[in-house]
C-alpha cells in the first residue's frame, strides 16, 4: 500500500507544470526572434545562449514558426510561455534537461 502511494505521488508530480522559479527557466538571455524564423530556430538558439540540455523533435516543432520579438534579458521560462503559446507542446523539467513535448504525448518516465 505505502509503494503505491509513494508511486502516485511522484507520478503527479512528474506531470504538473513546472516550476516557473526552477533555475533553468530563470536563466537569461538577450535575442532577437524574427517573423520569417521556425520554432526550431528559436529553440536552438536558446539552447546556444542558455546552454541548457533541451530535448525535442524536430517533427514535433516544424509546423511552427516563431513570434517576433526581442528579449532583453528576458528569462528562459518567459520567452518559452511567449514561443508555445498557441501551440499544443509543453515542456517538462527533468533534472537539468528541458524536455519538449506534444500536449497530447506527454514524455514517458525514464
Amino acid at each position: 500500500m505505502y509503494k503505491l502511494s509513494l508511486l502516485a505521488v511522484i507520478a503527479f508530480l512528474q506531470i504538473q507544470e513546472p516550476n516557473p522559479k526552477h533555475e533553468l527557466l530563470q536563466r537569461k538571455t538577450y535575442m532577437a526572434v524574427h517573423r520569417a524564423e521556425t520554432l526550431e530556430s528559436v529553440i536552438l538558439r536558446i539552447y546556444l545562449e542558455t546552454r541548457t540540455n533541451i530535448e525535442f523533435s524536430s517533427a514535433l516543432l516544424a509546423p511552427y514558426r516563431a513570434k517576433a520579438a526581442d528579449y532583453k534579458g528576458a528569462s528562459l521560462g518567459i520567452i518559452l510561455k511567449e514561443q508555445l503559446k498557441d501551440t499544443p507542446i509543453k515542456y517538462r523539467i527533468r533534472g537539468n534537461t528541458l524536455t519538449l513535448y506534444a500536449e497530447n504525448n506527454h514524455p514517458q518516465n525514464d
